[in-house]
């Protein structure tokens, strides 16, 4: 399944469905407005993802077992791993692992730079930047533009940004063409 808000947020095209689902409780109806069929890509590895789109929905995404056996995916909670296939391997955090804290202990600041070039990013289009190594390749950091003072819009907004695969990727959610930024300030908490 996926959230209605977040089918639009990605554009997603949404196609009429005459499929209904339920709540866990196998009896409340949830309201679907439709399905997508959409492929996803992972480092070079596609995956393809069919769900029905309804209103209320506590996560963007939720992808079960039909998704994970079309595409080979497997998960080992021991070892905090996700698998795609027989070769890769994709290590996350669990939410009560011994590791994580809830409480910030320090902040590393970096900056990210784009190419030498400004180029235009179009609308709908983004512009992926590679993080540091030292970095988690799967983190959660938060990243403001470097713009100077004669800048009339701020692109990208600031805010918490996930990286993929050790790049982030920015979103052209204006109207507008905008031009890459030469610099990201790109905190991360531990």
């Amino acid at each position: 399944m996926m959230k209605a808000s977040f089918t639009e947020y990605i554009g997603a095209p949404i196609s009429r469905t005459r499929q209904n689902a339920l709540q866990a409780d196998g009896v409340t109806p949830l309201d679907s407005i439709g399905e997508v069929h959409i492929t996803l890509c992972r480092d070079k590895r596609v995956l393809h993802l069919d769900a029905l789109v309804v209103n209320d929905l506590d996560i963007d995404v939720l992808a079960g077992m039909p998704f994970m056996k079309r595409n080979d995916v497997g998960i080992r909670p021991s070892k905090n791993q996700v698998t795609i296939g027989d070769s890769l391997v994709i290590q996350y955090l669990s939410d009560n692992s011994p590791s994580k804290v809830h409480h910030v202990r320090r902040a590393h600041a970096y900056i990210l730079r784009s190419e030498p070039t400004q180029t235009v990013v179009w609308p709908g289009s983004f512009l992926e930047l590679k993080i540091p190594n030292e970095l988690h390749p799967e983190s959660t950091s938060s990243m403001e533009p470097r713009v100077n003072r004669s800048t009339t819009y701020v692109w990208p907004k600031p805010g918490t940004i996930e990286a993929i695969g050790g790049k982030v990727r920015l979103l052209d959610d204006t109207t507008e063409p905008c031009l890459s930024v030469k610099t990201i300030n790109y905190a991360n908490f531990t």
